[in-house]
């Protein structure tokens, strides 16, 4: 096993879970093995601001070498690992034309069910005194012991869908999901799922007037929308331009990048620009990136061009 930091030293920063992926494109081609399950593409979207990031997640003793080579290129802490039977978890990924996924698992129930029963408990003591938390939720069936555990830990929780809801959440249903979360995102789809609502700043003014402390709706192509309450007043920002190769797991690169933003100096704009910087990566190559030394001097760049062309919106 291995890791980056001291063990007294804590840690900043911590996302969740890991998969291993196989991505079925539109054109059918295939690509077997690919780290996901969310957990990596945050922690690369936060590493680039941050050199404290730890993930944690429920492993088997199959990882391949190739995880841990790309773990130890971009110096994550990987003292969250927990391994826990021979098989890590699996899925396949079909990804349409609009570059919605539709996930099939590739181990057995019981498998899956082993690597989610968790509770903060499990975390390391020096992942516990984090600043900031993101994990990946369904919206239907959040894990509300899991959510409820890490909120006393005391640190910034982020949350964000990780697939559209089957129908429209009740008031109440809302109302909770977007009041435990510091921040709460989702993208544009998902957000339509859950309030019923088609325009996404009719989306950002519901998810706000039902307790939203900090809302970010992500539109693809088309940037991202964020707001705060209790304030009138909402941001656009662009995406970054760059050639986009494959979108899956850009999303939870932008929210790794937006809660650094959001912690390090409490506004939007630069929440907003990190979490689009962040994204941007993910977009260009299928999979994670290889870590290169000069990413993070690259993301304050094109965070710099996204901050220029922010708009400001009153609501």
């Amino acid at each position: 096993m291995i890791h980056t930091h001291e063990d007294s030293e804590p840690i900043e920063l911590v996302a969740f879970n890991i998969i291993l992926d196989d991505l079925v494109m539109p054109d059918g081609a295939v690509y077997t093995g690919i780290l996901g399950g969310g957990g990596p593409q945050t922690a690369f979207g936060m590493r680039l601001w941050s050199d404290r990031v730890g993930i944690f997640a429920s492993v088997g003793e199959d990882l391949p070498q190739s995880v841990w080579t790309w773990l130890r290129a971009s110096q994550m802490d990987t003292r969250g690992l927990l391994f826990r039977g021979a098989r890590s978890l699996r899925a396949r990924q079909n990804v349409g034309p609009d570059g919605e996924r539709t996930q099939t698992w590739l181990v057995p129930p019981e498998t899956v069910k082993q690597h989610f029963n968790r509770t903060a408990g499990l975390l390391p003591p020096f992942y516990r005194t984090a600043q900031g938390f993101h994990l990946g939720i369904h919206p239907d069936d959040p894990d509300w012991d899991f959510i409820h555990s890490l909120r006393v830990l005391g640190g910034l929780l982020s949350l964000e869908t990780f697939c559209p809801a089957e129908e429209p959440l009740s008031e109440p249903e809302l109302m909770r999901l977007v009041q435990v979360a510091d921040i709460f995102s989702c993208n544009l789809h998902e957000g339509r799922s859950m309030t019923g609502l088609v325009e996404p700043l009719e989306i950002l003014r519901r998810l706000l007037d039902l307790g939203g402390k900090v809302i970010s709706l992500r539109m693809g192509a088309d940037g991202s929308l964020a707001a705060a309450a209790p304030a009138a007043k909402a941001y656009r920002f662009p995406v970054c331009p760059t050639t986009v190769v494959d979108a899956v797991g850009a999303g939870n690169a932008y929210c790794g990048g937006f809660l650094t933003g959001w912690l390090d100096q409490g506004n939007l704009p630069e929440a907003g620009a990190r979490g689009a910087a962040s994204a941007s990566f993910l977009i260009e190559q299928i999979g994670l990136p290889l870590w290169k030394p000069d990413l993070p001097e690259e993301a304050r760049h094109r965070a710099g061009q996204v901050l220029e062309a922010v708009e400001e919106i009153t609501f």
